[in-house]
C-alpha cells in the first residue's frame, strides 16, 4: 500500500519540481512591474482640528487631532500639562485609502475616551515625529480654574505651536504648519 501511494506522488513531485523554476522566473517580473503607492502629501491648511484637554477626571494633557480626511490621515499632537516646557510629541497616522472622515472620527474618539466604538479602522502606518520638531512661539496665561475632582489649580494657557516639516520616505511628506493650542497647566493641589 505504501509503494502504491509513493508511485502516485512521484509524478506530482516531478511536475512540481519542473514548474517551480518557471514560476520563479515569472514572480520577479510581476514584482518589477508592480508600483508602490506614492507617498501622501499632508498639508494641514484648512483641515479640521479636534482638541481634547478635559477628561472625565478633569483637566489633563492636551491632545490635538488634525484630520486630513481626503488623505485618510491624522496628525496627532500631545502636549504635556505638568510644566511650562509644554513638552510635545507628535504622530502621523495613515489609514487605508477610502477610510473616510466618519470612520476616522470613531478612531479619534477611542484615543481619548473609554473606547466607545468597536468598529474602528486600523491604521496602515503610524510614525512618530522627531522630538525636536516643535517650537512654542508664544504661550500666555488667559485664566485659571480648579479641577472638579482633585481641586487642583490649573492655569489656562493659549499657545502657538510651530511644527516642522517632516518626511518618511515612501509614506508621507508633512508640510510645516502652525497651530493654536489650549493647555490647562496644573500648578497645585
Amino acid at each position: 500500500m505504501k509503494r502504491q501511494a509513493l508511485r502516485q506522488l512521484i509524478p506530482f513531485a516531478i511536475l512540481t519540481a519542473l514548474m517551480c523554476p518557471v514560476m520563479a522566473d515569472k514572480a520577479p517580473a510581476a514584482n518589477a512591474n508592480a508600483q508602490a503607492a506614492p507617498a501622501r502629501v499632508l498639508d494641514t491648511e484648512g483641515v479640521s482640528v479636534f482638541e481634547v484637554r478635559n477628561y472625565r477626571m478633569g483637566p489633563g494633557r492636551t491632545q490635538m487631532f488634525l484630520v486630513m480626511a481626503e488623505q485618510d490621515a491624522v496628525v496627532r499632537l500631545v502636549i504635556d500639562n505638568t510644566t511650562t516646557d509644554f513638552a510635545t510629541t507628535g504622530t502621523v497616522v495613515l489609514f487605508a485609502p477610502g477610510t473616510g472622515a466618519e470612520a476616522i472620527g470613531k478612531w479619534i474618539n477611542n484615543q481619548y475616551s473609554c473606547g466607545l466604538y468597536m468598529d474602528v479602522p486600523e491604521p496602515v502606518f503610524t510614525g512618530k515625529l522627531p522630538d525636536d520638531g516643535y517650537t512654542i512661539t508664544e504661550a500666555r496665561k488667559v485664566g485659571e480654574r480648579a479641577g472638579h475632582i482633585d481641586n487642583a489649580t490649573y492655569h489656562d494657557y493659549r499657545m502657538n505651536l510651530a511644527v516642522n516639516a517632516h518626511e518618511k520616505a515612501g509614506k508621507y511628506t508633512l508640510k510645516a504648519f502652525d497651530v493654536e493650542a489650549k493647555v490647562f497647566l496644573k500648578v497645585g493641589n
